[in-house]
């Protein structure tokens, strides 16, 4: 029996808005200009690499206004090449709570807001994170006392990181876009569900690759910023687990930034005896990196 593949085409922080818009930024600066476009060549290029799904991990407005999110969702309807899963990020909570939702649920099954309750897609589950914001600007997970069963690799949709990676960041000298405030009783959870997940997510602007027994994380960077990179990650189940990722820029000049890229471009992962480990080591960025001009 051939083992399950789930191919992802994976986006994230886009903060589409309407414009013009005051200079902005976070690790660089913000190119509100771009950021339609950048969606509809990642989309085009989503539709070349025959993803099975296409994943937004929050953070798809700037302002979180009815408006933009109802044209955003609109939008990924009609370009998207499959079906579309999306989980809010702190900016789309930042007017309403529910305006994504209620957007994906108007689009005629075309974008659904991911959940606890799984989503099979091409034999593999996934599911989502929908964080609430609660007061003084927390940020919450609140999984359920119990989840969906299940044995074989998920994946899990999360704008925020479940893995920490605050003292790595500012350690390395760049900000850190904070955590929810349950991201460790998240962690635990997932944990405790007891098979290999892959969690995708973004919030942080950041290129990072990180294993923790069952969890691998891998989180994206901005399509704001640069290098405004897109990603293909594809997930295979069968007796030893696989997770590869390909990350590509979309489009920009960036001579002489430092990019928060601290993961190779493209990796693959196999889950053995209860943990992921890199199976294909890369030449490892061990730093930010460097920037040129994307090709």
């Amino acid at each position: 029996m051939t083992a399950p593949r789930l191919r992802l085409g994976v986006l994230t922080d886009l903060h589409l808005a309407p414009l013009p818009q005051p200079r902005r930024g976070w690790h660089n600066a913000y190119d509100y200009e771009g950021s339609l476009p950048r969606l509809h060549r990642a989309l085009e290029a989503f539709a070349g690499a025959a993803v099975d799904l296409v994943a937004i991990l929050g953070d798809l407005t700037e302002h979180g206004d009815p408006e933009t999110i109802s044209s955003a969702v609109g939008d990924l309807a009609r370009r998207s090449p499959a079906p579309v899963l999306v989980v809010p990020g702190n900016h789309d909570l930042h007017v309403g709570g529910s305006d994504l939702a209620d957007a994906a649920a108007s689009s005629g099954g075309r974008v659904r807001q991911a959940g606890w309750a799984p989503v099979e897609v091409a034999g593999i589950d996934v599911f989502g994170v929908a964080a609430t914001r609660r007061d003084r600007g927390a940020y919450l997970a609140a999984p359920p006392a119990a989840a969906a069963g299940g044995s074989g690799p998920a994946v899990v949709l999360s704008h925020f990181p479940v893995l920490d990676l605050e003292d790595e960041l500012r350690g390395r000298g760049f900000k850190y876009s904070g955590n929810l405030a349950d991201r460790a009783g998240l962690a635990a959870f997932l944990a405790d569900l007891g098979r290999p997940l892959v969690v995708l997510g973004g919030h942080l602007h950041v290129r990072r690759a990180l294993a923790e027994g069952a969890i691998l994380q891998l989180m994206f960077p901005a399509q704001i910023e640069p290098p405004h990179e897109h990603a293909i990650v594809d997930v295979t189940g069968g007796p030893e687990p696989q997770a590869a990722y390909r990350t590509v820029p979309v489009d920009g000049s960036w001579d002489g930034l430092e990019l928060p890229l601290f993961s190779p471009a493209e990796a693959t992962w196999a889950y053995r005896e209860g943990v992921w480990r890199e199976a294909q080591p890369s030449v490892r960025t061990s730093g930010p990196e460097r920037s040129r001009s994307a090709s």
